[in-house]
């Protein structure tokens, strides 16, 4: 038979050696779960990247019988290429179209 004290040493240590695997395993979900994330996190942001820069590069041109491209699609447009460097993406050189109508309208172009 064992002892109060013997007993309570043994329990102490399975104690012990439970929250030791249950910090263990813990600790390896989050690491998983961590990096799962982080995947998930990078492919949204090319995602992104690879919206703005289709956007982006969208030609400014006047559609006959309009003389002028709308001011809210070069709008757009600028913003995308803005965008396109704010996700950190790279930067995107404006064409001298969207230059060209930017000025036009008084528009800042990035």
């Amino acid at each position: 038979m064992m002892g109060p004290t013997r007993s309570a040493i043994i329990l102490f240590i399975v104690a012990i050696v439970s929250t030791v695997l249950l910090v263990a395993v813990g600790t390896s979900y989050a690491l998983f779960v961590a990096h799962n994330n982080s995947v998930n996190v990078q492919k949204q942001i090319s995602a992104s990247c690879d919206f703005w820069k289709q956007l982006g590069g969208f030609p400014i041109k006047p559609v006959p019988p309009v003389k002028v491209p709308s001011k809210f699609g070069v709008q757009i447009v600028l913003s995308s290429l803005e965008s396109y460097d704010g996700f950190g993406c790279g930067h995107l050189a404006p064409t001298p179209e969207l230059i060209h109508w930017a000025n036009y309208y008084h528009l800042p172009v990035p």
